[in-house]
């Protein structure tokens, strides 16, 4: 259904901030964007607004300073589960001095979760594809609170409107055989087909259905991107890019040549000599991988990651070979995991030698089959996974995610979780954390972070590892 324009209103489409982060202005958040687009052309070329509140202190109080030089009948917000605590403040100030402006929410925590996004008080809540269900942001939208829409074409999406935010305040680097360049985030692909018990989504089609978008597509918005802003480097933020092996030589085939750099998350046991090649060949630098832990238990019998330690140490081999920088993602605080365990990580770690890695503490996320397997009742009626008994190792209590800012990913020295094992609690996890990322690190030679401070770090590295955490990477 297409927007009504006949109120003669447009909607203020808002990015909320990334606080938990140490820099939020790293990349833009692409999916209002490509709602954005949606909206234009469904409104035969008008633009909605586009408030971008990433970086900004007084967030709240901006949005309300923007609406009262530009009313709106309508005010939508997209969030993550660590954003919704911001989305739900940027919602209560709205109706305090507003109270008629109706509210929308989208994004991957109203998908996992919508009844939350309700009871926070939004009038309209958005899941799955905001793109499919456009009639929401019409002020007189009537149709049910919780409005649902799926597309399966990615090429219909067309291009993020990034012209209506502030690229040139973003400043993500990559380095690439040109040198240390400005870069911006991609989506060549949605959606993951594994059920990794950790990852959001594992049991919603909207996140488990692979949907790729055409190479001469993803081709077009890069020339788009370079005509208009002078990149030419790109963050590719697909789960996994090489989920479809004929798709991304494809792709690849398309991008050899053109001076496009990019670096992109794979699936280590899909990452053979010849998918190592080809994305070398398109002009990827840096592969990263969710390597998540060193032991070959937690992989297989915990998390059902489908991989080992030696498939992820080949991943690293074969990046390597072809000149590409690897980047390994961990994590300690899995179900049932010990002492053995999480040494077992640090020892990957060193002995693997990956360019760079980062260290989390498992947060389990609404929608994740770990948090779905304690509390049901919080996720969406159509879960149905039945999770093993090793799962029920780890304990948590049912969070707030309106008010608690729960993150995978946040500032080195300020780590804090809820999150216990049998044998090992919450304050034992966060030393572990720190123990990993301080050990790892100096056998490595990678520069350890503090908390405000980064010490020795170039701009492209300090950009990488500080601005992601959006969906628990």
């Amino acid at each position: 259904m297409e927007y009504d324009m006949k109120h003669n209103s447009i909607p203020l489409l808002v990015i909320p901030p990334s606080k938990f982060l140490i820099d939020d202005k790293a990349f833009p958040s692409l999916g209002i964007l490509w709602i954005a687009t949606a909206l234009t052309r469904s409104a035969g070329g008008r633009a909605p607004h586009v408030l971008d509140l990433a970086g900004l202190e007084d967030y709240a109080n901006a949005l309300v300073k923007h609406l009262q030089r530009c009313p709106h009948e309508v005010v939508a917000i997209t969030c993550t589960t660590p954003q919704f605590p911001a989305a739900v403040r940027l919602l209560r100030r709205v109706k305090a001095v507003y109270p008629d402006v109706v509210t929308v929410v989208g994004g991957p925590h109203p998908t996992v979760q919508p009844a939350s996004a309700v009871q926070a008080g939004f009038d309209r809540v958005v899941v799955d594809d905001g793109m499919a269900a456009l009639d929401v942001f019409a002020p007189d939208y009537s149709g049910p609170k919780i409005r649902r829409g799926l597309l399966t074409d990615m090429d219909t999406w067309g291009t993020p409107a990034r012209h209506l935010i502030d690229i040139e305040s973003y400043h993500a680097r990559l380095r690439t055989p040109r040198g240390d360049e400005q870069c911006t985030s991609m989506l060549w692909s949605f959606g993951c087909p594994y059920r990794c018990t950790f990852c959001c989504g594992r049991d919603l089609t909207f996140y488990r259905k692979l949907r790729t978008r055409s190479p001469d597509f993803i081709l077009g918005e890069m020339k788009v991107v370079e005509d208009m802003y002078g990149i030419r480097s790109f963050w590719v933020f697909d789960d996994e890019v090489n989920l479809k092996k004929d798709w991304l030589e494809s792709v690849c085939t398309v991008l050899h040549g053109t001076g496009y750099y990019w670096r992109a998350f794979i699936k280590a046991n899909l990452f053979t000599e010849d998918v190592a090649r080809m994305m070398a060949y398109g002009g990827c630098v840096e592969t990263c991988t969710g390597v998540e832990s060193g032991s070959a238990r937690i992989l297989k019998d915990i998390i059902q990651k489908e991989t080992t330690p030696e498939i992820n140490a080949r991943w690293v081999q074969l990046s390597k070979e072809h000149g590409m920088r690897t980047k390994a993602f961990v994590m300690v605080g899995h179900p049932s995991e010990t002492y053995e365990d999480v040494m077992a990580t640090r020892e990957w770690l060193i002995e693997n030698k990956p360019d760079n890695f980062d260290v989390s503490i498992m947060t389990p996320y609404p929608g994740s089959p770990v948090y779905n397997a304690r509390y049901p009742q919080s996720a969406r009626a159509d879960f149905h996974t039945r999770t093993h008994a090793d799962m029920e190792q780890i304990d948590f209590p049912e969070i707030d995610f309106s008010q608690d800012v729960v993150f995978y990913k946040g500032i080195p020295g300020e780590y804090r979780t809820a999150v216990s094992t049998p044998v090992l609690g919450s304050d034992d996890l966060v030393a572990l954390r720190d123990q990993i990322d301080r050990e790892a690190r100096e056998a490595l030679g990678i520069p350890l972070y503090q908390a405000g401070m980064v010490v020795d770090v170039p701009p492209w590295q300090s950009a990488i590892d500080h601005s992601m955490g959006q969906s628990g990477r």
